[in-house]
């Protein structure tokens, strides 16, 4: 998965500008894509250059133009055969896991502060997908409802373990 795919399949659910494209990437792919600033805009001109997607530009009064994009045939078809082809493992980076790993190298009360931190990050976490969910499950689909109810158990799941281990 790649953020050309991703910005795509944005795109193919409707038109969008840059902003708009941002601000998916910041609500609804945050739970497992990072994609910034840096990501969607090169992604964009990329995606251009290729054919697969399509600016228009709406002049706006008082206001600098707005650039609207639009997904092309061609880009219909890059993005089926993204749909279609092998999924690449999924991968999972986490400073907490790393040091959790090690914990056996360093005080106990240090190990229980950061378990204990992680514990309420996750809590946080899952304020901000359920905020997330509330704003857009009214137009999800019943797969894209699956994707955010695997992502908040997987959450659930680790905050269980993490207090079973504490309780212990």
């Amino acid at each position: 998965m790649k953020g050309n795919d991703i910005v795509l399949g944005i795109i193919k659910e409707r038109p969008r500008t840059g902003y708009e494209i941002m601000e998916q990437f910041k609500t609804v792919f945050s739970m497992f894509f990072d994609g910034s600033y840096g990501t969607v805009y090169p992604t964009l001109k990329r995606l251009e250059g290729l054919g697969y997607i399509e600016k228009e530009t709406i002049a706006q009064s008082g206001k600098p133009d707005k650039n609207v994009f639009h997904i092309t045939t061609d880009g219909e078809a890059a993005f089926q055969t993204y749909l279609v082809s092998a999924m690449t493992p999924d991968t999972l980076k986490s400073d907490f896991m790393t040091r959790l790993y090690f914990g056996e190298y360093y005080d106990e009360a240090v190990v229980i502060k950061q378990i204990t931190e992680q514990i309420s990050n996750l809590h946080s976490y899952l304020d901000n997908m359920d905020d997330v969910f509330s704003t857009w499950s009214y137009q999800m689909s019943e797969s894209q409802v699956l994707a955010y109810n695997i992502g908040r158990k997987q959450k659930e799941l680790e905050i269980k373990l993490l207090e079973e281990y504490l309780n212990k």
